[in-house]
């Protein structure tokens, strides 16, 4: 079975989203830290349970951000197919999940330009700078 490369991507992006938004390293732990599906799906589950609070909170920064600085900023939550295509690919072999998962929790801590745009926001939010 090939690499979901696209849903893997997806996934972690809006995995970067969920910790800049809400600072839930626990949820990119329990992923990264899967040893079989059922622990990578608990833990896909987990981060996708708060979708409607991180797409709450992207919206409230929009607000503060320009013209500029929103453009882009989007949260895209990963679909159904995504989530599919994931766990079928984890199944595939033993060895896939740890692949898959070490693979999503990388790319959530990665750095994204949108990252420091929403940290921006969240800051004047609080009344920083």
């Amino acid at each position: 079975m090939e690499f979901p490369k696209e849903s893997v991507r997806r996934f972690g992006e809006y995995l970067a989203l969920l910790l800049t938004t809400q600072y839930d390293y626990d949820t990119i732990d329990r992923i990264a830290k899967a040893r079989d599906k059922s622990d990578l799906l608990e833990g896909m589950y987990r981060a996708l349970r708060q979708a409607e609070r991180v797409k709450s909170d992207v919206e409230r920064v929009r607000e503060v951000l320009s013209e500029e600085e929103r453009a882009g900023l989007d949260v895209r939550v990963p679909s159904a197919d995504d989530a599919e295509r994931i766990s079928s690919y984890a199944s595939s072999s033993p060895g896939k999940v740890k692949e898959v998962a070490l693979h999503m929790a990388c790319l959530a801590l990665a750095w994204y330009p949108s990252a420091d745009r929403i940290k921006r926001g969240l800051e004047r939010l609080a009344g920083g700078s």
